[in-house]
């Protein structure tokens, strides 16, 4: 059974609800993999954030057209 987290996130004028809602889910899968019940999201964060959204997007878009390659190279145990 998975443990029940908190994501707390504060609104200000410029995010709308999409990315209130958005930094309070960070703030909560923060809380999960620190083991730790809830988190406040912090505005120091959302550059990483915004950084680390932009990569997935990329990696997404990169997939989606075939423009990742992946090798696999067995290991022997001798």
């Amino acid at each position: 059974m998975s443990p029940l987290v908190f994501g707390c996130a504060f609104a200000d004028k410029i995010s709308g609800e999409g990315r209130l809602v958005a930094n309070a889910m960070l703030a909560a899968e923060h809380a999960l993999s620190q083991g730790i019940a809830w988190h406040v999201h912090e505005p120091s964060q959302d550059e990483a954030i915004d950084r680390e959204v932009s990569l997935l997007g990329e990696l997404d878009e990169a997939i989606t057209k075939g423009d990742l390659l992946a090798h696999y190279q067995p290991k022997l145990n001798l």
